[in-house]
């Protein structure tokens, strides 16, 4: 990993959100099912190349703001070693927004059994979320970076492999590290990017949204509702107690009022 100067999320969420538009772009002419889960293109080659760039910046990022900075030739795995244990990242799940349209569409269109058809053995994982590094948790990295990684001064043998699943996956680990980390929150918050169902007030969303880096939890728990964190093609929820001072989780309400088929 090259020796990157430090950025802020003030400066790197605008970059975001034109690699998410260039994505929602892309998928506007090839949707997310499983007949495209292997598309390849120089389009997605040269958007892989810019996500995983960023994504770079962003764990310095984080590693400075959590006071354990990346050392000059930190690779993906120092990243790992230093930013799972805090942040447990490969146990946050995005949801896929991108395609919720089409499928409403389809759902329109076509009858129950052709719709099952087309989208129940899709191997593009968005019904169920993505969990961009979740091969974190066994001590491994993601395919899309491994192929980040090793092809990134190859555009040719990097066509051959990043496809628009893997994309669709970096993306999705780009957002969810520019939404998550606690430092980032408060900017966002104000941007109206990170939100509450409802609340009894700013006191109370503030104190209970930069309380715990993972799992909220803070007095006024009973005051709010559900924390998420959303784009046009991205959503994201932090988790919290069920209530203030217990270990119970509230349950899960990231794929409310979404139907697939």
């Amino acid at each position: 990993m090259p020796n990157l100067q430090s950025t802020t999320i003030e400066e790197d969420w605008p970059q975001y959100l034109e690699f998410e538009t260039r994505f929602l772009r892309f998928t506007k002419d090839v949707p997310l099912i499983w007949q495209h889960e292997r598309t390849r293109s120089y389009y997605l080659v040269d958007l892989a190349q810019n996500v995983c760039s960023l994504i770079e910046t962003t764990f310095k990022r984080m590693a400075n703001a959590i006071g354990n900075p990346l050392k000059e030739g930190s690779d993906i795995n120092d990243c790992r070693r230093i930013l799972e244990p805090y942040y447990n990242l490969s146990h946050q799940k995005v949801r896929v927004k991108i395609d919720e349209a089409m499928r409403n569409r389809l759902r329109a269109e076509l009858r129950k059994e052709d719709r099952v058809r087309l989208f129940l053995d899709s191997q593009i994982p968005t019904t169920d979320g993505v969990t961009p590094f979740e091969a974190w948790e066994k001590g491994g990295n993601p395919d899309w970076w491994r192929i980040y990684s090793a092809k990134k001064h190859d555009r040719v043998e990097m066509f051959d492999q990043m496809t628009l699943t893997h994309c669709m996956m970096a993306i999705s680990a780009l957002f969810l590290i520019n939404v998550y980390p606690i430092e980032c929150r408060e900017f966002l918050a104000n941007e109206k990017v990170i939100y509450a169902t409802h609340g009894g007030g700013a006191g109370a969303f503030w104190e209970t949204i930069l309380s715990k880096p993972q799992i909220l939890d803070s007095e006024l728990l009973g005051f709010v509702g559900d924390f998420f964190a959303e784009t046009r093609g991205f959503k994201f929820e932090f988790r919290r107690y069920q209530s203030y001072g217990q270990l119970e989780l509230r349950p899960t309400q990231l794929f409310r009022n979404v139907e697939w088929f």
